[in-house]
């Protein structure tokens, strides 16, 4: 089994806690619609986040230590197909975070998605 399927990954964590519904998507949907950040702000920190699970992690795990960007991704379409993540986002994230504002998780999840890969696919290792 692929390591976004048996346990939270320390690069790309767990979402499916009910007390953070959708996780990084509702904020990364808020921050990205203002404006407030780009995704070469964050590559230097993402890619050191990576390098150190790499030697902490790596005997934990082949995938991720084979191919990093790929197991992220791997974890990322994981939120995608998994109906419990929408699910979860439209029960708990929605009254919480949105309120009155209409924003469905297709809406969140792409700003989210766009954001991920921008990061992912220019990142140096």
């Amino acid at each position: 089994k692929r390591y976004a399927m048996k346990q939270e990954s320390p690069s790309f964590p767990d979402l499916s806690g009910a007390k953070r519904g959708g996780g990084g998507c509702q904020d990364t949907y808020y921050i990205q619609q203002a404006g407030l950040a780009s995704a070469s702000g964050v590559m230097s920190l993402v890619s050191k986040v990576i390098a150190e699970d790499l030697t902490r992690y790596s005997n934990q795990h082949a995938e991720f230590m084979k191919s990093p960007i790929a197991e992220l991704k791997f974890g990322l379409s994981l939120l995608q197909t998994n109906t419990l993540y929408e699910e979860r986002f439209n029960k708990y994230v929605v009254p919480m975070v949105y309120g009155n504002n209409s924003l469905n998780w297709q809406q969140a999840f792409d700003v989210f998605k766009l954001y991920c890969n921008q990061v992912l696919n220019n990142i140096k290792l």
